[in-house]
């Protein structure tokens, strides 16, 4: 009865941590706070990206002689705002991702808002607009992808048949090479005359605005002052 009890204290231990350890890590990744007057953001964190309508063309995978033109998955999914705590310059998880090795990555503001000393409360503001921002801007990258796709769509069919030259012996490989970047040139064009993908690049740049005046809103005029200098800087297509 003794050892029954035991093993069921046991049990009971097991489970209580292994609940506790999940809730833990259902918080977002960039903000762990702790007691009163702790700051433990992560301003390294992939949350404090912003996007651009920039990025939305470049997470538009080139079509290849073997490989059709496609979204990448890591943007379509935002899937990339989770892949590593560090979202730093060159970092390992970014090779062979062609939108984010050509990420500019001053459009990242982790440093500044860290040279700002936020309080604990200003952390948990930020937060806040931190993950509104994102949820509106996965929101806009699959208006983009849905405003796009029978473009892409058409530029794959042709790339098809460009290969199918190939195999067949009508075109050379180099000739062919030639088409397909011609093809992908073409198609970019199209998409970024596509009346649906003006109005999505509008749409990125009011919601960065947003962010940005929601973060200033809760600053005191000295952080605020390094606030606006710095991001007067930040690159945009807007």
């Amino acid at each position: 009865m003794k050892n029954i009890k035991l093993l069921y204290l046991s049990f009971m231990f097991v489970l209580f941590a292994a609940l506790y350890f999940s809730g833990c890590s259902q918080h977002d990744d960039f903000m762990s706070l702790g007691g009163p007057g702790m700051n433990n953001m992560n301003y390294n964190s992939a949350q404090f990206t912003v996007l651009d309508y920039t990025d939305f063309n470049n997470g538009i995978n080139d079509a290849t002689l073997d490989s059709d033109m496609a979204f990448d998955n890591s943007l379509l999914n935002y899937t990339f705002l989770n892949m590593v705590d560090d979202f730093t310059p060159g970092a390992p998880f970014m090779k062979g991702i062609p939108w984010l090795e050509e990420f500019n990555y001053s459009r990242h503001y982790g440093g500044l808002l860290r040279s700002l000393n936020l309080t604990e409360a200003q952390n948990k503001s930020i937060a806040g607009f931190v993950t509104t921002y994102h949820d509106s801007i996965k929101s806009l990258a699959k208006q983009f992808y849905n405003a796009n796709k029978n473009i892409v769509a058409a530029a794959d069919t042709q790339r098809r048949l460009i290969a199918d030259s190939v195999k067949s012996g009508k075109l050379t490989r180099e000739q062919a090479f030639l088409k397909i970047k011609t093809l992908n040139q073409n198609t970019r064009t199209q998409i970024q005359n596509n009346p649906a993908s003006l109005v999505i690049k509008a749409d990125i740049c009011q919601t960065r605005k947003t962010l940005f005046d929601n973060i200033a809103s809760i600053l005191t005029p000295d952080q605020l002052t390094i606030w606006n200098n710095a991001i007067a800087k930040i690159p945009s297509s807007c």
